[in-house]
């Protein structure tokens, strides 16, 4: 039986738990955590014949492409900027060696073989502009919204009063003096609208979306033909992400919209993804966006709907 290489990092705690259920059942498996990319594996790549071999130091285990049946590409971390004994001013370029070094795995093997959450198809998967376009190809409702470097094309819409504002590529952290600041979705409240009213606020390129008056959240696990929608109960404030601990999942057998995500999957030539989707007062399901790889157990952490079994099982009929 061929095996299954999991590319991933030593943090990536739902890696762990589906690394948990593939032991259990006795699964062909090597994980290459990509953080320890620099001192646990000894790496061998012949990019002209497309060959490889990669071996665990300490364990002795390996595994060639020829031995590879299927690719799960998860939640990686790379070493430069994991561990402090690289010199700063190296570790951007350590990083963009060891990412590259995982891209020439990839390219040693044949097309055929299955890869979930693919970097290069993620590439594109991940552009939330992209994503709205396809989402409304595929029978969703989207937001009023406008991607602009400009306050007048903002404040100009007849939604302006009711808005986020969101980065157009992802959520991360920024530094400057020292100081740590996260970039991610923020409703505009008043005296932030009034800020950019009066242009005290800088404005470089932004993306405001029109917040929507929904009656229920979900977020939806889609891999394979399978469907796993979970309404979120309990959120406070627009964004459910923002009070985690006061949360709690309801699953929705036949979701409406199952159908919908299926062809979103097939569209944009993906294996895996988690949608944020919005049931509005009015009963229209709206798109927000599709994270490829996104977080998924949470949803269930007792195993109730035995979600992170299911996806072990998916994961190796990839590999046969």
């Amino acid at each position: 039986m061929k095996q299954l290489l999991i590319i991933s990092s030593t943090a990536d705690s739902e890696c762990d738990s589906i690394h948990r259920h593939l032991v259990k059942n006795k699964v062909s498996f090597f994980r290459l955590n990509a953080d320890r990319f620099h001192d646990m594996y000894a790496i061998e790549i012949d990019p002209g014949h497309s060959t490889f071999k990669l071996t665990h130091r300490k364990t002795g285990a390996s595994i060639t492409e020829s031995a590879v049946g299927a690719v799960w590409w998860s939640r990686y971390a790379l070493p430069g900027n994991t561990h402090q004994m690289f010199e700063p001013h190296l570790r951007e370029f350590i990083d963009e060696e060891y990412y590259a070094t995982l891209i020439a795995i990839l390219s040693c093997l044949p097309d055929t073989i299955p890869v979930l959450n693919h970097p290069v198809k993620h590439y594109i998967a991940g552009h939330k502009a992209y994503q709205q376009k396809m989402a409304l190809q595929c029978g969703f409702a989207l937001p009023n919204q406008v991607i602009s470097n400009s306050a007048a094309s903002y404040l100009n819409k007849p939604w302006h009063t009711n808005a986020v504002y969101k980065p157009v590529s992802n959520s991360q952290y920024i530094t400057k003096n020292k100081q740590q600041f996260f970039a991610t979705v923020r409703k505009i409240d008043k005296p932030l609208l009034a800020a950019i009213r009066l242009n005290k606020i800088e404005l470089h390129i932004h993306h405001f979306q029109e917040q929507i008056e929904g009656m229920e959240e979900y977020r939806v696990t889609v891999f394979g033909d399978c469907v796993m929608a979970f309404r979120i109960d309990g959120a406070k404030g627009f964004d459910w992400r923002l009070s985690l601990n006061n949360l709690h999942y309801t699953n929705i057998p036949n979701f409406p919209m199952a159908q919908n995500c299926l062809a979103y999957m097939k569209a944009m030539g993906i294996l895996f993804g988690c949608f944020d989707i919005i049931r509005s007062e009015q009963d229209e399901y709206y798109f927000l966006e599709c994270n490829a790889p996104g977080y998924f157990l949470f949803l269930d952490p007792k195993g109730r709907y035995s979600l992170a079994k299911q996806f072990a099982s998916y994961l190796v009929s990839l590999t046969k």
